[in-house]
């Protein structure tokens, strides 16, 4: 199981994931944004430090009376972007799960390229909308020499793929090796970085798409692991190399 810190950064992440309209005094009294509210302070204080946790209290308490600025809203969201920041410079690169803002696609590139460079034997790469992105966007960071294993959809946008996929054996061949599988469209439901045979990554958006237009995570799942790994590998051993 995740550790706890793991766990408040990626329940953090999530909740940033859902930030609620901040525009005037009146969205304080909706049943949402209280929950919201109440979920954020609740991380805040498990994140554990006493002037952040009566920081965020005050903003709250402000947000609520007629003394509302939206510049109190964005200290909110201040303080929580900053606890995120902080618990994911304390857990091990390339074992916590990452919260990506919209926007971010750097971000996502770097995260990738942890997880990516982490492996020692292969990487399975699993998307049912994946295009010839997937390449340039992200596996330049490719340990050389270890195995690199595409599984797609046969659906039109493979067609690009695979012209990647072609163009990279050209140029690479066996420094990089790379290997394209299509398997039928109703097989892949999602989207999953699978390293060594051990560690699995779930993905919240199609790589192509990873917080181009709304916010992403890449998360661990420890838990479940090896299930994805195993029905994946199956599903890999019966696809139709391209």
């Amino acid at each position: 199981m995740p550790d706890t810190r793991e766990m408040l950064y990626t329940k953090l992440g999530r909740l940033l994931e859902s930030i609620p309209p901040i525009s005037d005094s009146s969205y304080a009294n909706d049943l949402g944004v209280i929950k919201w509210l109440s979920d954020s302070e609740a991380c805040i204080r498990a994140y554990g430090d006493s002037e952040v946790t009566a920081e965020f209290r005050a903003h709250r308490k402000w947000l609520a009376t007629a003394s509302f600025t939206t510049e109190r809203a964005r200290n909110i969201l201040e303080i929580l972007f900053n606890a995120l920041a902080n618990l994911e410079f304390e857990l091990p690169p390339g074992l916590s799960g990452t919260f990506i803002p919209v926007g971010s696609t750097f971000d996502a590139f770097v995260q990738i390229g942890r997880i990516l460079k982490s492996a020692q034997t292969n990487v399975l790469i699993v998307d049912p909308y994946m295009d010839e992105s997937i390449l340039t966007s992200y596996f330049s960071t490719q340990p050389p020499g270890v195995p690199l294993r595409l599984l797609t959809t046969d659906k039109a946008q493979a067609n690009s793929v695979k012209g990647g996929a072609q163009n990279w054996k050209s140029q690479f061949g066996q420094t990089r090796p790379l290997e394209l599988r299509l398997a039928h469209q109703k097989k892949l439901h999602d989207r999953l970085i699978l390293v060594d045979g051990k560690d699995a990554w779930t993905v919240t958006q199609s790589f192509k798409d990873l917080a181009a237009r709304s916010p992403g995570e890449i998360i661990r799942t420890p838990d479940v692991a090896q299930l994805k790994i195993d029905a994946y590998e199956d599903i890999w051993t019966n696809a139709t190399p391209a």
